[in-house]
C-alpha cells in the first residue's frame, strides 16, 4: 500500500535509508510521493500515532474492520424475535 513521506512523519515512523519506491521495514507500506500515487485518497494516509501497531491505515482498512465487526455481531449476538400478529377472533 503506498504511503507518503508526510504521513510517515505525522505517524512518527522513521524513514531513514528509505527511498521512494522502497518497502518500509516492519510494515505493509511502500514509500511513494503523492504526485506518483495514482489514487492517493485510497492510500494509507490516516494516522493513529498512539497505537503500537497499524499506526498508518486507509479508508479501506476502516471499511473492512467495520464490515468484520458487523458480520461478527450479526453471527454471535442474539437476535430479537418479532411477536406474531394478533389474530382476529370472530
Amino acid at each position: 500500500m503506498p504511503v507518503t513521506p508526510e504521513t510517515l512523519d505525522r505517524a512518527h515512523i522513521s524513514r531513514a535509508d528509505v527511498q521512494p519506491g522502497d518497502w518500509i521495514r516492519n510494515s505493509k507500506d511502500v514509500l511513494k510521493l503523492r504526485e506518483n500515487t495514482h489514487v492517493w485518497f485510497l492510500s494509507d494516509r490516516l494516522v493513529a500515532a498512539d497505537l503500537p501497531a497499524f499506526r498508518v491505515f486507509s479508508i479501506g482498512d476502516l471499511l473492512i474492520a467495520g464490515g468484520l465487526l458487523f458480520t461478527l455481531g450479526n453471527l454471535f449476538l442474539p437476535r430479537l424475535k418479532t411477536a406474531p400478529p394478533d389474530r382476529l377472533v370472530s
